[in-house]
């Protein structure tokens, strides 16, 4: 069980890394239980947004992406934000190989140690729906419905800390 952790939530232009690209990070440094920092910045990635995903992703525009900051400069500062500290994402598997995938490209990568919330929910929860909407209204936590940050990452938040008060983790 951990105490200091990092959440991360990504948005991405698509669902396959190497093919798409991650067009920002988000993050929340936790430290004895209490959010003590929060990371976030768009990723300049050189894709033209589809207009269904700019639909999904309700606050982000096509301007943002372009004007951002280049990727190693974010994953730089994305590294030094989380230091040693573990990763708690919600669907570990995506997050991770899109994390990966970018941190490769620029050999920042292998250092990161992941826990992922949906891995926890599908052991405690077995054949249940357990995305975060779901975990939310099963656990009774609050719930942000707009897809954006910093609240995707929150919302993790609330439930890795409601998982250790349950004794999943």
């Amino acid at each position: 069980m951990h105490s200091n952790y990092v959440v991360v939530d990504i948005e991405t232009s698509g669902l396959f890394p190497g093919d798409d690209r991650i067009i920002w990070i988000s993050a929340l440094k936790v430290v004895e239980n209490n959010i003590v920092g929060q990371f976030f910045s768009y990723i300049r990635t050189g894709v033209q947004l589809s207009p269904e995903v700019l639909q999904i992703l309700t606050n982000v525009k096509q301007d943002l992406i372009d004007t951002a900051p280049y990727p190693m400069d974010v994953l730089k500062d994305f590294i030094v934000f989380v230091d040693s500290l573990p990763v708690i994402c919600h669907n570990g598997s995506f997050v991770k190989g899109f994390l990966e995938d970018e941190l490769r490209q620029y050999s920042l990568d292998g250092f990161l140690n992941y826990r992922c919330t949906l891995e926890i929910a599908r052991q405690k929860f077995p054949g249940m729906r357990v995305d975060t909407e779901a975990l939310l209204e099963l656990l009774s936590l609050n719930s942000y419905d707009d897809h954006n940050y910093p609240t995707d990452a929150y919302e993790v938040y609330q439930i890795y800390e409601e998982f250790k008060k349950r004794h999943y983790v």
